[in-house]
């Protein structure tokens, strides 16, 4: 069993002891929770019919299959379980579990209900298509598209950390960086950037599929694997176009949205920083060379009592004077 696998990783890390987990129902949900975060597990069986209705009216497709959904207050005993210290929450269809660590879920509690919301619907697009196929061996939801949907009907939220808010996704199309949806079929980069812009690129795939095609023609793909088809031939029947096609669509969609302007426009500060450093830097470059140059003109401006005509009056000019005269009356005579 899955949770018996969740204690034994406690083993090591911040327990003295494995945990025991307490038990609340709501409705087909089984919110499994350690007893210091009873309360958080009350509000969560609360509002989990509530989150659970909109997401399966978002989706069209029923929530209602028993499943159980456990909150973590170690963090370690959770990277250790998802393999990644990258994400807050993890679904395992197979299982009908969903995992939470509530330790960073505590340092964003807006984002909790939609977090859950978008775990739920991974169980239920594992429940819908694969569980229900045929072959469910065989049947697979490429994971830009598992991960894209998931977004989607969750309004956007994921289960990934705050991780700054880089807009991996603009750089990546004004780079010539995206990466290929086939190579995001089956994983995801393990770096932090590169998971961040899988997740961007899954979602505006989705959001754009959904806006040019319509909802409809998602449930159609969704069909297909169920009974199961791959997945080029499951968008060539649904959208009418090859997969290679839609990919391109969508990207020439990204190129006419992010552009330099935008670049600019979304990074005004960094601009403005950027400029105002230049130009201190610049006026310093400036204040130095004018000490420079005004010292050279001080040197060449230095007082030489030697080089100095005489007061006029006294002894010493008059003979220097006299001295000058016959050397010019010799010079003429000569």
């Amino acid at each position: 069993m899955y949770i018996a696998l969740l204690i034994i990783l406690c083993t090591g890390t911040g327990y003295a002891q494995p945990p025991e987990f307490q038990s609340i129902q709501s409705g087909s949900a089984t919110v499994l929770f350690e007893e210091p975060l009873r309360s958080v597990a009350r509000d969560v069986a609360q509002s989990y019919p509530s989150l659970s209705g909109e997401l399966g009216s978002k989706l069209e497709l029923s929530t209602d299959f028993p499943h159980e959904v456990l909150l973590l207050k170690d963090h370690r005993t959770f990277a250790r379980a998802a393999g990644t210290d990258l994400i807050t929450a993890f679904a395992q269809g197979g299982r009908r579990l969903v995992v939470v660590d509530f330790t960073h879920m505590n340092e964003q509690p807006w984002s909790f209900g939609e977090t859950l919301k978008h775990e739920l619907c991974h169980l239920v697009l594992h429940e819908q298509v694969v569980r229900n196929a045929q072959e469910p061996g065989k049947v697979f939801i490429p994971r830009w598209l598992n991960e894209g949907l998931c977004q989607w009907a969750s309004g956007g939220a994921s289960e990934l950390r705050n991780l700054g808010k880089r807009p991996e996704l603009m750089n990546a199309v004004l780079g010539n960086r995206l990466l290929p949806l086939y190579r995001l079929e089956r994983t995801f980069p393990g770096d932090a950037r590169g998971l961040r812009l899988a997740y961007e690129q899954s979602r505006s795939a989705v959001e754009f599929m959904v806006s040019e095609f319509g909802y409809e023609k998602v449930k159609d793909i969704l069909v297909h694997l169920r009974e199961g088809t791959g997945m080029d031939r499951a968008v060539y029947l649904s959208l009418g176009i090859s997969h290679r096609e839609f990919e391109e669509k969508w990207q020439a969609s990204l190129k006419t949205r992010y552009t330099w302007v935008t670049w600019f426009s979304n990074n005004i500060h960094i601009v403005v920083f950027v400029f105002g450093g230049v130009v201190l830097v610049l006026a310093f470059i400036r204040a130095v060379w004018k000490m420079v140059t005004y010292k050279d003109d001080d040197d060449d401006n230095t007082y030489d009592p030697a080089s100095m005509p005489p007061p006029p009056g006294s002894s010493t000019g008059l003979r220097k004077l006299r001295s000058r005269r016959k050397g010019k009356h010799r010079q003429e005579e000569d």
